[in-house]
């Protein structure tokens, strides 16, 4: 039997019987060596060793040398590393970056969001992240994830296309789209971005806001506050045109006050959710 030392270079030369009584020489190289050589990292010897199986005269269909060497060769090269993407966040006043849980914001704080890439290099990967923009429950508009903002990415990641947001009319599920290059091998890389719950979030139903997307991203979630202290009464009103003729432009006033003399409204948001063929 031959063995090979995975420290030193060995090169057994093994008399085969072939048929007709033709003699042939067997070599073998070390696995940690040939792996070296196939990554251009070999001494003049080396090369020699695997010009030698090279030039083997044992020519015939399924040569124990040529067998032998690319086994070898592919035992010691490393499976490619699949690319792999996962949405990540901080908690309030924590400098971690975590799936799962993300705990302690309130409502309109801007919360660390990313989406980590591990597994590169890979080029034109396509990253979509879905969000609770609102939650429409009775036939009521229920705020949720405001929106993403202040995309960034890590030095060893090109955003080549968007992020480019879909957000249809009468959709809860709002989505930013983009494609990534990512030029590492050995350092993970990222996109980050903020989110922020709107004003009202903390009337969402469950107890968590979401983000997930493609390819398989996980699922990024956000304890939902409770109601910010104050017992307000506020008042809106919106006053302009009823109707408008098709490409026409209109203008309207946003009015808004708090009747409560002694309560104080915290963190008012107003929100006014155009319809789907009007354009601002």
């Amino acid at each position: 039997m031959l063995k090979t030392n995975r420290s030193v270079l060995k090169v057994v030369n093994k008399t085969l019987s072939a048929p007709h009584g033709a003699h042939h020489s067997l070599v073998i190289l070390e696995p940690k060596i040939a792996f070296r050589c196939f990554h251009g990292k070999c001494s003049q010897l080396q090369r020699n060793q695997i010009n030698l199986v090279k030039n083997s005269k044992f020519r015939r269909p399924g040569s124990i040398t040529l067998f032998l060497f690319l086994f070898i060769l592919a035992w010691a090269t490393p499976a490619a590393r699949a690319f792999n993407a996962v949405l990540q966040g901080q908690s309030f006043g924590s400098s971690v970056w975590q799936s799962g849980n993300l705990t302690n914001w309130l409502e309109l704080d801007l919360i660390p969001c990313r989406v980590l890439f591990t597994g590169g290099p890979a080029t034109n990967q396509t990253i979509v992240v879905n969000f609770d923009h609102t939650k429409t429950s009775g036939g009521i508009v229920i705020p949720g994830l405001q929106n993403l903002f202040s995309f960034t990415n890590s030095t060893n990641v090109v955003i080549t296309s968007g992020p480019t947001l879909s957000a249809l009319p009468g959709v809860d599920t709002w989505s930013y789209t983009f494609v990534v290059n990512f030029n590492s091998a050995t350092n993970e890389g990222f996109v980050e971005f903020r989110t922020r719950m709107a004003a009202g979030a903390h009337n969402f139903t469950g107890s968590s806001l979401q983000l997930k997307g493609t390819p398989s991203l996980g699922t990024l979630q956000i304890s939902k506050p409770g109601p910010a202290p104050g017992n307000p009464d506020l008042v809106l009103t919106k006053s302009g045109p009823t109707t408008a003729n098709p490409g026409q432009t209109i203008s309207y006033v946003l009015t808004y006050t708090n009747r409560a003399s002694g309560g104080v409204a915290t963190g008012v948001q107003l929100t006014d959710i155009l319809p789907g063929m009007a354009a601002w």
